[in-house]
């Protein structure tokens, strides 16, 4: 019981003071975790406005078919085999209409 006692007071002894760790570690991660959210959200937004970019210039597309290629391949990320389903086309006719897409692009300079 003497021990218990003793052990006791030394914990409630008012003259011992318990130093502060001289690294805050959740704080540095908290720190960590919130510059890594406001980076992820740059990203989401450089990304977002990449993709309304890329929505203009398909937009300007005058074939129907080019477009939906196009906007089914990078805005809907479809694979190419989904896009020729949707579509009732070969696969390799996807792959014509989507040159050509391309070519109508840097031919009519509308970028």
């Amino acid at each position: 019981m003497r021990d218990l006692q003793a052990n006791v007071s030394n914990t409630l002894n008012p003259d011992r003071v318990q130093a502060t760790p001289k690294h805050d570690r959740l704080g540095d991660i908290t720190a960590n975790l919130l510059d890594l959210i406001d980076e992820y959200a740059k990203d989401v937004t450089r990304l977002l406005r990449m993709k309304y970019e890329i929505k203009v210039i398909i937009d300007r597309i005058g074939n129907a078919d080019h477009r939906t290629v196009l906007e089914w391949r990078y805005l809907n990320c479809l694979k190419w085999d989904q896009i020729a389903e949707r579509m009732n086309y070969h696969p390799r006719h996807v792959f014509r209409l989507h040159k050509r897409a391309i070519l109508s692009i840097e031919c009519h300079s509308i970028v």
